[in-house]
């Protein structure tokens, strides 16, 4: 038998290929782009910093919608935690935000309980939501310094030393501040990490964060101002944020699968089964290093 080359193996296949393509592109696919059912949508925190700590209460918009989503007012909001209890009032400009009093703070090691009472479905009755949290205890965090980075000439690297908690496996969120104005302010910026790989738990000059000298916007000057916090939060918490950051970033392929809401930890107390909720209620605490650059 002759060495046929194998092009002449390839021929037959693409012509059917190109036979088949353009009957295969006419068929009208129908998209359902029907608004879900309207679900209530609940954040709140509560951290180890002594601040008014926020409850946001709305009811989920559309897809394609371009307003802003609607306040749920009105509703009655407390944290319980141990035999004490924290009121939260709705703030008078800025309906759906509820609001603990200025002097409250958290404490690390107790779990905390949020209670949002509300007539959301307008049904007459008052539906009941809850989620509970553990506030984790802190790093402590020594020092920071800002270093030339090894990876690249333009990047200079903010590293930072301490300790986490020798409790288990800690979850870590780190914010840094340039002149006040938060660096990672998106949620794609929003980095979560855990300690596994910490030798004996320890921060031994980890680079915490990247600046890239050639852009503006992360460039420093001598003189400026930078503010690292180090937020200890739960598993759960982590989690949610990582799906959330995973449903923003869309599915791939294109066509691999639809958004969906990202799971909560929020559950209707009167009627168990009820699925309709969106948001997340967390615990944290918090640690901070500032220096000047120079």
């Amino acid at each position: 038998m002759k060495n046929i080359p194998f092009i002449y193996f390839l021929t037959p296949i693409i012509l059917l290929t190109l036979l088949l393509l353009p009957s295969s592109c006419k068929e009208n696919i129908d998209i359902n782009t029907d608004d879900a059912p309207v679900r209530i949508v609940i954040y709140g925190a509560i951290s180890s910093d002594t601040t008014a700590h926020k409850v946001l209460i709305t009811r989920s918009a559309g897809f394609f919608s371009t307003s802003k989503p609607q306040a749920v007012s009105h509703a009655d909001v407390h944290i319980t935690h141990a035999s004490d209890t924290i009121r939260l009032n709705e703030d008078a400009e800025h309906p759906g935000t509820y609001l603990t009093a200025p002097d409250v703070y958290g404490i690390a090691g107790e779990t905390y309980t949020l209670h949002v009472t509300t007539d959301f479905d307008n049904s007459g009755k008052k539906e009941t939501y809850e989620a509970s949290s553990f506030l984790p205890h802190p790093s402590r965090l020594d020092s920071m310094a800002v270093e030339p980075s090894p990876l690249a000439k333009q990047f200079l690297q903010v590293s930072i030393w301490g300790e986490t908690p020798s409790e288990g496996v800690n979850y870590l969120s780190l914010q840094l501040y340039h002149n006040g104005v938060l660096f990672n302010d998106s949620l794609s910026g929003f980095s979560t990490a855990n300690d596994e790989y910490l030798a004996g738990h320890i921060f031994n000059g980890v680079p915490a964060f990247m600046l890239n000298q050639e852009r503006e916007r992360s460039k420093l000057n001598p003189g400026d101002t930078l503010l690292l916090q180090v937020s200890s939060i739960t598993h759960d918490y982590a989690t949610f944020m990582e799906n959330a950051q995973w449903e923003s970033h869309g599915s791939v392929p294109m066509f691999g699968g639809p958004p969906a809401n990202v799971p909560s930890n929020i559950r209707c107390t009167t009627h168990p089964e009820m699925q309709a909720i969106s948001g997340f209620f967390t615990a944290f605490s918090i640690r901070r290093l500032e220096m000047i650059y120079y």
